[in-house]
């Protein structure tokens, strides 16, 4: 039986495809992606996700390695955070699944810029307890965050429903004996994913 849900934030409780956003920049779509590869699959922000530096670290270090294009990633990484924008009635989905009985957490990558900005627009986030990244050294796949939340919540992963839209991060918390739903369609697809899954027991309007 599921008590737990456990959300990843981003592209599952808020939306997040910079790469619309850096065509502004860029002036196409295949450029914009490939700039979205070399900024948030760089090891600078991966480092900033391990809480290993700030957002003004991330931009040090990022214009260092691309000089060519410091003052565009200046300006992309003092507003990116905006980018990530939860979709409506998320607030009242996540409302609806308390109000059914779930207890409800959140498991996500981020770094301190990102995550200050998110529960600063979307209060619920913070009041959703859980494990970020960047406050404790670890990093989605790896077994210890999923580890750390169980023990640290005291779940029982035979009760949880993880929900990532990552297979890469489903995968590994699978292993870690939690129930988990991939979700490919975008955070506007997340309540009719949970209103299917045959796991999950709850009506909403």
């Amino acid at each position: 039986m599921i008590k737990n849900l456990i959300f990843d934030i981003g592209n599952v409780l808020v939306r997040f495809h910079p790469e619309e956003e850096l065509v502004r920049y860029t002036g196409s779509m295949q450029e914009a992606e490939a700039l979205r590869d070399l900024i948030w699959l760089s090891k600078p922000w991966k480092d900033a996700d391990r809480g290993l530096t700030d957002r003004e670290g991330t931009v040090s270090l990022l214009t260092a390695m691309y000089p060519d294009k410091a003052d565009m990633l200046v300006k992309i990484l003092h507003e990116c955070s905006d980018w990530l924008v939860m979709p409506d009635g998320t607030e009242v989905l996540l409302e609806d699944l308390a109000a059914a009985g779930y207890n409800l957490y959140i498991l996500s990558n981020t770094n301190p810029g990102d995550f200050d900005s998110m529960t600063r627009r979307y209060p619920v986030l913070s009041r959703m307890p859980g494990i970020v990244s960047f406050r404790e050294g670890v990093l989605k796949p790896e077994p210890a965050i999923f580890q750390l939340l169980l023990s640290r919540c005291g779940l029982d992963p035979g009760e949880c429903l993880f929900v990532d839209d990552m297979p890469v991060n489903t995968a590994a918390a699978s292993a870690e004996g939690l129930h988990t739903l991939c979700l490919t369609g975008g955070a506007e697809t997340l309540r009719e994913a949970l209103l299917t899954h045959p796991l999950l027991h709850f009506k909403t309007p």
